[in-house]
């Protein structure tokens, strides 16, 4: 018996109670003496009737009104119909709490708000014995209370519960996990009807999971919530240190030419209104407002018009913006898009800059194989990189030592005998690990490869670099790489770049072809590509200088900081624009710490020893939560699409309006003999 149903039994027994006593209350005769006791027999009766522990005459009006009575505590208690079943509806709640949920409506208030009131109001209309659980999902999901039939825990868990992320929305997980805990099993173990996913979202992910059993069949209604708004979002951001020194005029008096620090930034800015939008761009610096810059234009206020959202054509609603800066000073440089919109989280992106780290490589190649572009490579990054040769043989008779001195070591379609923990970039030939076997040779005619890179993938490698025009003569894929890998450019045969890690500590970038046998190193890409890689490494190592991330990323952050070896201290991280709420605490702190709330966008700071040792930028970058389309259905990856409010099994019926009917029909029947006078 669940807890409604207790309550109306008590309810109801309350109610009886009180209406007997009413009865036996009900007459106050006074005593009289009498000649003859011929009534005596009915004067019983009547005592039966007004006086406790006596058997009760027959009284219509009594039972009528005691029935009234516990149809009207049924009604309270909610009862539900529910066919072959004794139990209710086991209802999932999903509330989507990801960024394009921010977004302010007409009210001034945000989705999710409106999400949570929906929310509680499929709450209140659940009948007595249903039960529900909380989910809140954006890329991940987060149980916020299991399984219960109390509605005022509920709505509690829904309101309190779930507080708004700058995540990206992907409900994968959540699906995973519900038909993960509700299978058939459990749903038979403890007498659970086929679960109901109720879905409140504004339905912008990517496709979602089919049932993973036919035994456990799960409804899935989805609520779109808000409506389709303009928007205008930054979606890509990088700033990094130009591989040479700029040539500037700035700060002397003479005019004469000095060589400077140059950075460039590349932003990519996406229109998402139906309409064409005309962008403001305020660039600024928290130590150099003005930015200056040796440029005849001016930076600060300086953008485009963008066209309107096309699905047809994706990239005529974007445009980009690329500078070089110089001279730049270490510091917080932020990007923002100064109208406003429905989602402002999106329209700001900041970066720390930092004086870059110069990276020890070492070039490992064969006396009898140049390769000229490589050293030419090399030698344009002066202000990045400090580079030494060897040839494979002098290396071979000191490896490990010489692998522990650079910071990357690059082998030139050589193969050392042994290398240790660290980076390394092999061309053309694999590392003699047993994580990495070489497969046979494949020759490529007249062949043009493509890439999965552009410049608003995930990867650090492919940032801002496009392969299209990509040939090679010949490769030889590999036929085994560790289980850690990312192909970076692919065809049938296998990977053709492609970035590994062992369990050893070994981070393996891989060329399978001979790069002078193919174009790549005449393409425009191929220095971005390998500043990529230097950006890439530099942060395995520790350097974050430059580098930001998104919601949800795991921030590993390395660094002495000062600390005595095996020395365990407390350090805190806490986020702006205060950086007074404290996020996480630990007291443990070596050289290596990983921090994973960076659910909110911002600027944190991680505090060690001294207040601000370490800060990085968590930007919402990327296309996916800028669009503020409603979606009208969500996509199965093994059955029709969803659509919006849709159902496909029937859920309890409420019985309560029938119970209120038959209450009123005893009430009017109790009325009607009253009034006859009968009993």
């Amino acid at each position: 018996m669940t807890l409604p149903y207790i309550a109306a039994f008590l309810w109801a027994s309350t109610g009886i109670l009180y209406l007997v006593v009413l009865y036996m209350l009900k007459l106050r005769r006074d005593d009289y003496p009498v000649s003859s006791s011929l009534l005596w027999r009915k004067a019983i009766n009547d005592y039966r009737v007004n006086h406790p522990f006596q058997r009760f005459k027959s009284n219509l009006l009594l039972l009528l009104q005691c029935l009234f009575i516990m149809l009207i505590a049924l009604t309270v208690g909610g009862l539900t119909f529910e066919g072959w079943t004794s139990y209710g509806m086991t209802n999932i709640i999903l509330i989507d709490n990801s960024l394009s949920m921010n977004a302010t409506l007409n009210d001034g208030r945000t989705r999710l708000d409106h999400a949570k009131d929906m929310a509680k109001d499929f709450v209140e209309n659940m009948s007595g014995s249903d039960r529900a659980c909380v989910i809140a999902f954006s890329d991940r999901a987060i149980e916020i209370l299991s399984l219960t039939n109390s509605k005022s825990d509920l709505r509690a868990a829904i309101e309190s519960g779930i507080s708004p992320t700058d995540r990206q929305t992907d409900a994968k997980e959540a699906f995973r996990r519900i038909y993960a805990e509700f299978n058939s099993e459990r749903l038979k173990a403890e007498n659970l009807n086929p679960p109901q996913v109720v879905m409140f979202s504004d339905g912008r992910m990517p496709e979602l999971p089919s049932n993973l059993t036919d035994e456990t069949p799960i409804e899935v209604i989805y609520n779109p919530v808000g409506d389709s708004m303009d928007n205008v979002a930054i979606t890509v951001l990088d700033v990094r240190a130009a591989p040479s020194y700029a040539h500037s005029r700035v700060g002397t008096e003479s005019g004469e030419i000095t060589e400077t620090e140059a950075y460039h930034l590349f932003a990519l800015v996406k229109n998402f209104s139906a309409n064409e939008k005309t962008i403001t761009l305020a660039i600024t610096h928290n130590t150099d407002p003005d930015l200056r810059a040796n440029r005849a234009e001016k930076i600060a206020t300086e953008f485009k018009t963008i066209a309107g959202f096309d699905p047809d054509n994706p990239s005529k609603n974007e445009a980009t913006l690329s500078l070089l800066l110089y001279p730049l000073p270490e510091g917080l440089l932020s990007v923002k898009i100064e109208e406003e919109d429905a989602l402002m989280t999106d329209n700001v992106a900041k970066v720390f800059v930092r004086a870059p780290k110069v990276f020890d490589i070492l070039l490992v190649y064969s006396p009898a194989l140049g390769n000229a572009f490589l050293d030419r490579t090399l030698d344009s990054m002066t202000r990045l990189i400090s580079v030494s040769k060897t040839t494979i043989d002098d290396f071979n008779a000191n490896p490990i030592s010489l692998c522990e001195q650079f910071d990357l070591v690059i082998f030139d379609r050589v193969q050392p005998v042994a290398i240790s923990p660290g980076s390394y970039a092999f061309v053309h030939t694999l590392p003699n690990l047993p994580d990495f076997v070489a497969g046979p040779e494949v020759s490529y005619p007249n062949t043009v490869l493509t890439t999965i890179g552009n410049t608003e993938n995930a990867s650090r490698l492919l940032k801002f670099t496009g392969w299209n025009e990509f040939w090679t003569i010949s490769a030889n894929p590999p036929a085994k790489l560790p289980v850690k890998n990312e192909t970076l450019l692919g065809c049938g045969s296998g990977p053709l770049i492609s970035i590994s890690e062992t369990d050893a500590g070994h981070r393996v970038l891989h060329f399978a072809f001979d790069l002078l046998k193919s174009n790549i190193m005449v393409q425009r890409t191929w220095i971005i590509f390998f500043s990529n890689m230097l950006d890439y490494f530099a942060h395995l190592t520790g350097e974050e200088g430059g580098i930001h991330f998104r919601p949800g990323d795991v921030v590993t952050i390395k660094g002495d900081y000062g600390i005595d070896e095996g020395e365990e201290i407390s350090a805190s991280v806490s986020i702006a624009p205060s950086f007074g709420s404290v996020l996480k605490e630990t007291s443990k702190l070596t050289s290596t710490m990983q921090f994973a709330g960076t659910d909110v966008a911002g600027i944190y700071r991680l505090d060690v020893k001294e207040p601000g040792d370490v800060r990085f930028a968590v930007n919402p970058l990327g296309k996916t939560e800028g669009d503020l389309r409603i979606a009208d259905s969500i996509k199965f990856d093994r059955i029709d699409e969803l659509i919006a409010g849709e159902s496909y099994w029937e859920t309890n019926l409420n019985f309560w309006p029938y119970l209120v009917a038959l209450a009123l029909l005893v009430l009017f029947i109790e009325w009607f003999f009253y009034q006859k006078r009968v009993f």
